[in-house]
């Protein structure tokens, strides 16, 4: 059953006559909450099932964009070369493929979490809807950031070890 404290109700003491009134559990909405998350960290697989989707889903994004980053550094590879030979450094060549990547990242972040948003926009008023509160943007940011600088890094590797002569062969 639901009730409302009266104004000026000390809720604790309200759950509490409750409690000794019925024999039954009286919670605040608050402790209603905790209790709820607390029987699904104890009673279902939920929470470890989401956990590894979660790492899974780290995984295999960092392992597609480095691919794509990979293959994007093999096909201009000559290019990277034509550059080092006419005196950019490999700091220079590094800087471009930090830029690549955050620019690759922004682009797949801010379209994600758009397409996230309005999915959540239209399925507002459904057993479908879910939040998508600001911390969840900002460290979502964060691990597409440190996805994107993990995948750069195999290309990194590669113009590092890049001669510019094997460009003019």
């Amino acid at each position: 059953m639901l009730v409302k404290a009266a104004p000026g109700q000390d809720v604790q003491e309200l759950s509490n006559r409750i409690t000794r009134a019925t024999g039954m559990a009286a919670y605040s909405q608050k402790q209603f909450i905790d209790k709820t998350y607390q029987y699904f960290m104890d009673h279902t697989g939920i929470p470890v099932n989401f956990g590894i989707s979660v790492v899974l889903g780290f995984i295999v994004g960092t392992a597609i964009a480095g691919q794509t980053f990979y293959q994007f550094t093999l096909e201009n590879l000559r290019h990277y070369g034509a550059l080092k030979a006419m005196g950019a450094g490999n700091g220079m060549v590094l800087k471009m493929i930090g830029l690549q990547a955050l620019l690759v990242g922004g682009v797949g972040y801010g379209l994600g979490v758009g397409l996230a948003s309005a999915f959540g926009f239209a399925t507002r008023n459904t057993e479908l809807s879910f939040r998508l509160p600001w911390w969840l943007m900002v460290a979502s940011f964060g691990a597409v950031m440190v996805i994107c600088a993990v995948a750069s890094i195999f290309s990194i590797w590669k113009v590092l070890k890049l001669e510019p002569a094997v460009v003019f062969k």
